[in-house]
């Protein structure tokens, strides 16, 4: 087959078939001395939460990793899980947190949102203190969000293994979203990491091209693994749970007028001011990322 007519659309099983031959054969180069100590820590972790009973605790934090890759794996195609599900999921702490008027309730299990403690309430908890109690989703969300974007690297490491190209990916008929695209590739072959980790430290639609562009120009995978994680694990999630927790939270960093908007649709209570912003959320995300 020709490696330009291969694509996840016209020829699903064979680009399935590329991508997991390459990542075997990546994965084995993986295995390093220190990389099999922290399988092996890794697997004394499952060990301990199948003993001692902490399979929902598990399962609650493996969903997030497993909604992070649907987000990003594929190149274009996939499953905004953060609009879905993890979005969703801050925005009901915060408004918990306002409700209890404390922080004091579990994000999962039976009782998950749940307030335990009606005795102690504060006027209004600090946004910064309501991110630190959805952090750790948020975190392993931004983590499976990064492993996602192997599937365009790996792609593209094969593409160019077998003399191919990636122009038909990177090609527009738009001629800004070329000269973009061009951009990218000179600064990735220029500066590799503090590209990489420029493009996934914000959402953008384009961070599909970078991975393909570090994949096919010869960016190791460690180079492109650890500027993808870091942007987007520490960096691109922990800012839009904020930016959510803010605006449900009304805290004094948003713009004034968007504070005026929303306090006049509490006086108005024709609709949830949550409903409206969420909506344009919604539109805004589906339309241009």
């Amino acid at each position: 087959m020709n490696e330009s007519s291969l694509s996840l659309i016209k020829h699903p099983i064979a680009t399935t078939k590329y991508f997991g031959l390459h990542a075997i054969y990546q994965t084995k180069k993986l295995f390093t001395l220190k990389n099999l100590f922290i399988l092996m820590f890794l697997n004394y972790l499952i060990y301990l939460n199948v003993t001692y009973g902490y399979s929902d605790y598990t399962l609650f934090y493996g969903k997030w990793l497993f909604y992070g890759f649907l987000t990003s794996a594929g190149i274009g195609f996939g499953l905004n899980t953060g609009l879905l599900y993890l979005f969703p999921f801050v925005t009901n702490v915060a408004l918990q947190t306002i409700e209890c008027g404390n922080l004091h309730f579990d994000t999962w299990g039976e009782q998950a949102l749940v307030c335990q403690d009606l005795t102690y309430r504060i006027e209004k908890t600090h946004s910064l203190f309501i991110l630190f109690k959805v952090i750790l989703p948020v975190w392993i969300w931004g983590l499976g969000t990064a492993l996602g974007e192997l599937t365009s690297f790996f792609l593209a490491q094969k593409i160019n293994s077998e003399g191919g190209s990636i122009e038909q990916y990177i090609l527009s008929s738009n001629p800004i979203i070329n000269g973009v695209n061009n951009m990218i590739v000179e600064y990735l072959q220029r500066y590799g990491f503090f590209t990489i980790l420029f493009m996934a430290s914000w959402p953008n639609m384009l961070f599909d091209m970078a991975g393909l562009a570090a994949g096919f120009y010869g960016i190791s995978l460690l180079t492109f693994l650890k500027a993808t994680i870091l942007g987007k694990t520490f960096i691109k999630a922990p800012l839009q749970a904020f930016v959510i927790i803010a605006v449900v939270n009304k805290s004094s960093i948003i713009p004034k007028k968007l504070h005026q908007y929303i306090e006049n649709l509490d006086k108005s209570g024709e609709q949830s001011w949550i409903a409206m912003i969420w909506s344009w959320m919604t539109v805004l995300l589906l339309t241009f990322f």
